[in-house]
């Protein structure tokens, strides 16, 4: 088995370094969203859904590329950012995420959600954001 050249070596480095640099992206896109304990509790209660819901699905794209970014970085590359998403979301939360990305397909395809789960689903959006900058940092 031959090593790789330098130049192989630089690709790779600057690939893994651009991929880092997506998934911090957009963890700190999403976790953004609702950063402090006061904006949590409002979005948890709010009366304005539909504000929600595009905040829901303008946070889709650079979450599931942030996905597809972390499981480059591990050596899986994923068909599509969509079904990155969901491979990523349910090794760092488990299966009970596929409710959540529905709802985000949902708020993408039919900008709304069924009243009562905007703020919710914000919430867990947050919290998957968390957990995929937390296994970035793993990764290093």
């Amino acid at each position: 088995m031959t090593q790789p050249g330098a130049g192989e070596q630089q690709r790779t480095a600057a690939r893994r370094a651009g991929a880092a640099a997506a998934v911090a992206g957009g963890a700190v896109v999403a976790t953004g969203l609702a950063g402090s304990l006061g904006a949590a509790a409002y979005v948890a209660r709010s009366p304005r859904e539909e504000q929600l819901v595009t905040v829901i699905a303008d946070a889709a794209a650079p979450l599931r590329t942030a996905a597809a970014s972390l499981l480059e970085l591990q050596g899986r590359p994923a068909v599509s950012p969509k079904a990155a998403l969901r491979e990523a979301a349910t090794a760092v939360t488990g299966p009970e995420v596929e409710t959540t990305l529905a709802r985000v397909s949902e708020a993408r395809e039919r900008r709304t959600l069924a009243p009562g789960v905007a703020g919710a689903t914000l919430l867990e959006l947050v919290a998957l954001a968390r957990a995929l900058r937390a296994r970035l940092h793993e990764l290093r």
